[in-house]
Order: structure tokens, then sequence, then C-alpha cells
């Protein structure tokens, strides 16, 4: 057995087992777990898997919507930022221009905390990324950091997308140098910093029941 594959073969159980569960009820309440991950580690497929376990509003993507909306700004201004630091946020008051609309930081930041909070308040959701565990309070939620071997990592992306080893290095490089200045420049404050987080599990070793197991324990619900 391949162990450079374990990674991809956690992933897509993890994927199994959310795809298997009924969607959860609209409306209802719970814990928010939010999750950072670093690129390649699974955590939109661990994410979903534990919003269908645990009967819990997944939102990722939803998010950039959610901003646009909040800002009445399109989603392309909003994805312009989204975990990302172009060029032109060197000085944060600069905008960037899509559609005709333009979206400097602050406003994205502003609308970032006003989704996220929002979606807190209503409880019983999994958000994955954004910052989402520096908005919070450590008491309103449960944070998570989803690591691995950077070799699993790249390996589960080159098959994921059908890249050569060293493409999928180059753009594993560039989506961490990315996570690490938004995280640096929006909330001062270092994303593989293990103080920042409840939990921190290597998705290379620990399969999808084992993490949903181990969340459980930690919320009592064991």
């Amino acid at each position: 057995m391949d162990a450079r594959n374990d990674l991809a073969r956690i992933v897509s159980a993890a994927n199994r087992e959310s795809a298997y569960q009924p969607a959860p009820p609209k409306g209802r309440a719970g814990p928010v777990i939010v999750i950072s991950r670093q690129p390649g580690a699974g955590g939109e497929a661990i994410g979903r898997m534990l919003a269908r376990r645990l009967g819990l509003e997944f939102c990722d993507r939803e998010i950039v919507e959610m901003i646009a909306r909040e800002a009445m700004v399109s989603e392309a201004a909003v994805a312009s930022h989204d975990e990302k630091v172009r060029s032109e946020l060197d000085n944060v008051l600069a905008g960037i221009v899509a559609e005709g609309l333009s979206m400097p930081g602050y406003r994205y930041l502003a609308g970032l905390r006003t989704v996220i909070l929002s979606i807190a308040a209503r409880g019983g959701a999994v958000i994955v990324g954004r910052g989402a565990h520096l908005i919070l309070p450590p008491k309103e939620r449960l944070s998570l950091r989803l690591i691995a071997p950077r070799e699993r990592r790249q390996d589960h992306w080159a098959s994921r997308f059908g890249l050569s080893a060293r493409v999928a290095g180059k753009r594993l490089a560039a989506a961490e140098r990315q996570q690490r200045r938004f995280i640096k420049r929006y909330f001062r404050t270092d994303p593989d910093d293990p103080l920042g987080y409840d939990l921190t599990i290597n998705t290379a070793r620990l399969g999808p029941t084992a993490i949903l197991r181990t969340v459980k324990a930690v919320l009592g619900l064991a």
C-alpha cells in the first residue's frame, strides 16, 4: 500500500462519509466549529464530513456570497481578497476593481467580520478558513487546525488536479504564501502558531472516523 496515497484515501473517505448522511434540518442550532487548514490537508472534505455527521451548516464558498451581499459588491471583488493578498493590497486602503465595482481591503474585513459573527450567532455551523478562529472568541467556537506532511499534501494535489509533482509543489507553495500573508495582513498573527487552536490534527494519520470521534468527545457529544 503506497503511503503517499494515504491522504487521498482519507479525503475520499471523508467525502463518502458526508455523502451518506441526510442534510441537516434547517434552523437547527448547535456548536460552531472553525477549521484552519494547510493547503492540501483536506480541510474542505473534513469540514463537510463533520457538518453532515453532526447536523451542522457547512460554510465555505458561501461566505464569499454573504460578504458580497453585505457590502453590495460583486462576488468577484470579494474573491479577489479572499484568503490571498494581491499586490494592490500592499496599501490596505487601495481598492481592487471587478465588474466596475471597488471593494477596499478594510471593507472586506468589515464584511467578513459581520458575516462570521452572524453565522456564529445562529449557531450550528462549520466554517472553513477566513481566519474565523481569530474573529470569534474562544468560548464561542471549537477551532481545529488540519495539517499533513508537505509531501503528502503535494501528492494529494498532484492526484486531485492531475498535476506533475513539480507543478503541484509550486502551486502548494504559492497557496501557503497567500494564506500566511492573508492571516498576517488582516490579523497580525502566524497561522502556524499552535496556540491559536483548540486542536491540531494530522489528517495523514487520523481518518474521518477518528476525527469525528475526537471532535464529538471534545464537544461532549460522544
